[in-house]
């Protein structure tokens, strides 16, 4: 295929000399680490470096890049890239980045659009011959901003037989089919697939030499994430794959430095004229709620502060992003990550409060753990306390920090949410009812309590495929006893988990049902009860903090004055429980 010359290009070749990634100070050796891209620049940068190593300590897991003004004030990675081989994050670590890959996809559109070969106004039918009348007149602006009236995710692997969701250019819906029509307008004018284009014409012209779509990331590729959802482990990206008929709408793999060198060339217009760029960002259509606008392959956000942040997000298995450009305070943020834990994002942990942090404004910081010796501090802490008003806390010293684990639902909210409101409460109770009702007719044969709680994100076939699995344990195990739900475990009013112990004819096991916005949304088998690790804080105390709701749980160990005995408090004020040890281990 024939293309323009773009004398731009050699200009960038400069510019990105002048605004390259490591345009801040390094200051790998001064934080020891063995990352050649950290950058750790000035008081702010050190401040959003403190703040993040709190929320790593507490369970954050990701690569953060933040510049301002031209300037890389941090660009550092947190947490764990490989739990097996206790591998860091790094600045080199290779994530998946889900649909934040939609804006390459239209930015080949755009860029197609700049050389003369279509025009974002066309029907789709110009480009493709196989276009069913429903979808005629279509036009490719449309695909770029979700009014096509295409639903949200596929049933087939032909897009274009997707039966419409709305009436074409109604409305605003998010569609992942539409990005796949979109992908198929571009093989089409290229005249080779997407990937070989977009991968030539943008990742390795804007200098992205570790970006890729999927199917071309060699197996070897160093620095490859692994994917976490809760305990379970996805894999790289190399050993996922996504489904044909998603096609087009991410699959698209990077590293920080890469996304950085994509916004440099987007700001010198290295890839997109003005005019283009200056289209890829501009909002074209609001969303029914008017809360957001869309732009191409972009959201637009309005501030409290009424500036205006351009952004994408990006899932896949395990692995979320986000990519915020303050355009008005000249300032962005990305952060990849590769951990989901209870169905949360890493990023919903931290990009509120890392934004706020570099503008100035007053955030929600975790409370800053002390290492500990482990050599003999915390000593004698270990041991079986009875909660003052029923159920029981094992604790358990593993390195200087404790781990607490409980068996009944008053210890369980000690633990885990010892600030717990009354409808928190009662969600609690309610959970734990329901959960102990929905696991005891599942070893029954019967799905339709599963069915009554279950989240719609959720295949059909769940219900069905739990009570095989139930099935199976009874055939190991003997005929069910008994059981009960050993209390639940809340996040928010209506986030958590819940252990149910059911007793077989020769033997235990414990099952835990996770809740999501009231709903069922995992269904597992659990080794243990599940532990909250509390970190040394100094003077005596250990806390606990959850990293997306802020809030959090301090411990105390008290010895008696005979030496036998202590009493744990948990919590503070008229949240704080009582327990007394009942048994003593000298580990």
């Amino acid at each position: 295929m024939m293309k323009p010359l773009h004398d731009s290009r050699m200009v960038f070749a400069l510019l990105l000399v002048a605004a390259s990634w490591t345009s801040a100070p390094c200051l790998a050796d001064a934080h020891g680490s063995d990352d050649p891209g950290v950058t750790i620049h000035g008081d702010l940068g050190r401040s959003l470096d403190d703040y993040l190593s709190r929320m790593e300590a507490f369970g954050f897991h990701g690569a953060m890049l933040v510049e301002i003004d031209g300037t890389v004030v941090l660009a550092k990675g947190y947490g764990t890239t490989d739990r097996g081989r206790d591998l860091p994050i790094t600045t080199r670590t290779v994530f998946d980045i889900g649909s934040l890959g939609k804006q390459f996809i239209a930015a080949g559109a755009l860029l197609l659009e700049s050389w003369g070969m279509l025009s974002v106004n066309d029907p789709i039918e110009e480009h493709l011959h196989d276009v069913p009348e429903d979808k005629r007149g279509i036009t490719i602006h449309q695909l770029l901003t979700h009014t096509a009236g295409l639903p949200y995710l596929p049933r087939s692997s032909d897009a274009l037989a997707e039966p419409l969701a709305s009436v074409p250019g109604e409305r605003w819906a998010y569609s992942n089919v539409g990005y796949t029509v979109l992908g198929r307008v571009i093989d089409a004018v290229a005249g080779e697939p997407f990937e070989d284009f977009l991968t030539r014409e943008i990742f390795r012209e804007a200098g992205m030499n570790g970006t890729w779509f999927r199917k071309d990331l060699p197996a070897t590729q160093p620095h490859q994430a692994r994917a976490y959802t809760g305990e379970t482990d996805q894999g790289t990206p190399a050993e996922m794959r996504l489904p044909a008929n998603l096609r087009g709408a991410g699959d698209v793999i990077s590293t920080l430095g890469d996304l950085l060198r994509w916004e440099h060339a987007l700001r010198t217009h290295a890839i997109l004229d003005a005019s283009s760029t200056q289209r890829f960002f501009t909002e074209h259509v609001r969303n029914d709620a008017g809360t957001m606008g869309y732009a191409y392959g972009w959201m637009v956000f309005q501030t409290p502060r009424d500036t205006r942040i351009v952004s994408h997000a990006g899932n896949y298995g395990g692995f979320n992003c986000d990519y915020r450009r303050y355009v008005d305070e000249g300032m962005t943020i990305v952060c990849l990550s590769n951990h989901f834990i209870n169905g949360r994002s890493m990023r919903d942990a931290v990009m509120n409060n890392v934004s706020l942090i570099a503008l100035g404004h007053e955030a929600k910081w975790p409370p800053k753990p002390i290492l500990p010796s482990l050599a003999g501090e915390n000593a004698g802490l270990s041991g079986r306390f009875e909660v003052d008003g029923g159920g029981v806390f094992e604790v358990e010293r593993i390195d200087g920090r404790l781990h607490l684990r409980a068996d009944a639902q008053r210890a369980m909210m000690a633990v885990f949410l010892p600030d717990a409101t009354e409808a928190e409460h009662e969600f609690a109770a309610f959970a734990s009812r329901e959960s102990e009702r929905v696991v005891r007719a599942l070893f029954a044969g019967d799905t339709e309590p599963f069915g009554e709680h279950v989240s719609p994100s959720l295949p059909h076939s769940a219900g069905r495929s739990i009570a095989a699995r139930c099935a199976a344990l009874i055939d190991e195990l003997g005929p069910v006893a008994g059981g009960e739900s050993l209390g639940a475990m809340l996040a928010t009013e209506s986030n958590g988990r819940v252990v149910v112990r059911v007793r077989f004819d020769q033997g235990v096991r414990l099952i835990q049902l996770t809740w999501s916005g009231g709903r069922i949304v995992h269904f597992s088998e659990a080794d243990q009860l599940p532990a909250r690790e509390f970190l040394p804080i100094g003077n005596g105390a250990f806390a606990a903090y959850d990293i997306f709701t802020h809030r959090g749980a301090t411990v105390r160990i008290e010895p008696a004055a005979d030496d036998e005995e202590a009493v744990l408090r948990i919590g503070a004020g008229e949240n704080e429980s009582l327990a007394r040890r009942v048994h003593r281990q000298t580990n």
